[in-house]
């Protein structure tokens, strides 16, 4: 007999497929439910081979080995066979393995994890997210993925390109307002300011989401997502503490810098994305702020009900 996946598998399998990596404690804390159960079923998918998993540490932290948790090519077929793929991606394009850095994409999928509880758990609240890591990013044919766009910066005589790590909106459902955000993780390995203002640094990144900001391109993401916006903010994720005082030193030094909100891992998996973890405007002397203000008691005790999702060992 042939075995086929029920619902949850299915789901199960685009979750993964569409992270590219995941670790246990990401999947628990997306999905809920059981964690010793679900590690069961992430062990029987493997078995059957639509899943595969490697052991690796985790950063630089000390503590077990984590299980690196991606597709196999079988489980993308499955997938795409049954609807829940486009029928013209090819296996190679979901299994490739991810680009750049295997830490980075775990912390960026820390936070993208974060918001899938928070949609799913918080009834007056939901999300819309886009990863620049995804396979499945809608992508114009032969054209750029829908993240990609072009800045215009005094200081540069053409347009810019550039990518966000990930785009999300989070709409209240009582007030049918709706606020917009773009991450970037930062892993401490590119160069704050380069002394000949080149491309590549955060200095020039930052640049260009204040022009991006300033002239209003933000917009087009109305179209995408059926969603008013006045403004956005602009979050960054440093992995380390030490990162996170850098980064905030330069964006002191860089207004207009309020729409800039900073925090580090070790606040996010301890306190949650919606706590009151966030750094605004690099102000490190001031008390730090939730990233929807005034809803945080009520967010936080909806979360509290629902997510079983241990942190990671540290």
């Amino acid at each position: 007999m042939i075995l086929q996946p029920n619902r949850r598998d299915f789901q199960l399998l685009r979750l993964v497929a569409e992270h590219g990596t995941l670790t246990l404690d990401h999947i628990a804390l997306a999905r809920g439910g059981n964690r010793e159960a679900l590690g069961k079923r992430v062990k029987t998918l493997q078995q059957r081979g639509w899943l595969t998993a490697r052991a690796r540490g985790f950063g630089r932290k000390r503590g077990r080995p984590r299980k690196l948790i991606s597709i196999a090519a079988e489980g993308v077929r499955l997938l795409r066979d049954g609807g829940h793929l486009p029928a013209g991606l090819r296996d190679e394009g979901v299994c490739a393995p991810p680009r750049g850095s295997i830490d980075h994409l775990l912390l960026l999928n820390w936070l993208l994890a974060h918001l899938q509880a928070l949609d799913r758990q918080v009834p007056f609240l939901s999300t819309r997210i886009l990863s620049s890591v995804s396979p499945l990013l809608p992508q114009e044919s032969k054209g750029p993925p829908l993240l990609y766009d072009r800045v215009k910066l005094p200081e540069a005589s053409d347009p810019v390109g550039f990518v966000p790590d990930a785009a999300f909106s989070i709409h209240h459902r009582e007030t049918n307002q709706s606020l917009m955000f773009f991450a970037e993780v930062d892993m401490d390995t590119e160069d704050m300011s380069n002394p000949d203002r080149r491309p590549g640094d955060v200095r020039h990144k930052i640049r260009c989401y204040q022009m991006y900001f300033e002239q209003e391109q933000y917009k087009r993401y109305e179209g995408i997502w059926k969603r008013k916006f006045n403004g956005f903010r602009l979050l960054f994720l440093a992995n380390e503490h030490t990162g996170l005082l850098k980064l905030s030193r330069l964006i002191r030094e860089m207004p207009p810098s309020d729409f800039i909100w900073l925090t580090d891992q070790e606040s996010l998996l301890t306190r949650g994305l919606c706590g009151a973890i966030w750094i605004r405007g690099g102000r490190e002397d001031q008390a730090r702020q939730s990233i929807l203000g005034g809803e945080t008691n009520r967010i936080q005790e909806a979360l509290a009900l629902g997510i079983s999702a241990p942190c990671p060992t540290r």
